[in-house]
């Protein structure tokens, strides 16, 4: 997009790994072309850009360096896996969490208890995709709380004792 173009970007990932998520993912680009946003799919190696129907207002790429893209973004849709959250929690960003299995509905429902975002089923339709996206990128608390708790996680990881703990064991 254009340097001077306003509209919020909104950065999609769910996983590297293959969940069953290509009707998700279309529920989601679905959803974000209905709103004034710029949104950004990322598929990983599992799913290829021909297999969805992108928008005018969405970009749909194999992969993109989410810490980067991150530092542009408003609002972060993904499955609520624990690296994906830290990530976006680190950038002070509101998560919209569809949890698909694994640690991902925990991840989610604590993320909500944080109020740092908001947590849909995986079998969402657009139209409740875009009202969660909308509430997440209107309601100012969501950054906030999504800054605060990214605080807590950024100094945990900076104060962490793990890896000297490992290489103590180790040696």
């Amino acid at each position: 997009w254009p340097a001077d173009d306003a509209r919020p970007l909104v950065l999609v990932g769910f996983s590297t790994t293959f969940q069953n998520q290509t009707a998700l993912l279309q529920n989601v680009i679905d959803a974000l072309a209905t709103l004034p946003v710029r949104g950004l799919v990322t598929l990983g190696p599992t799913i290829t850009p021909g297999e969805l129907r992108a928008a005018d207002n969405v970009e749909v790429v194999p992969s993109a360096p989410h810490g980067e893209v991150m530092k542009q973004a408003s609002l972060v849709v993904t499955h609520g896996g624990f690296g994906t959250l830290a990530k976006a929690l680190s950038h002070k960003l509101p998560i919209l969490a569809m949890p698909m299995g694994r640690d991902q509905g925990g991840n989610a429902e604590k993320l909500m208890a944080h109020g740092a975002g908001l947590a849909l089923p995986p079998d969402a339709d657009a139209t409740t995709i875009a009202g969660a996206v909308q509430k997440l990128l209107a309601d100012p608390a969501y950054a906030e709380a999504a800054a605060r708790l990214g605080e807590a996680v950024s100094r945990e990881m900076r104060d962490s004792r793990v890896v000297e703990e490992l290489e103590e064991l180790a040696s």
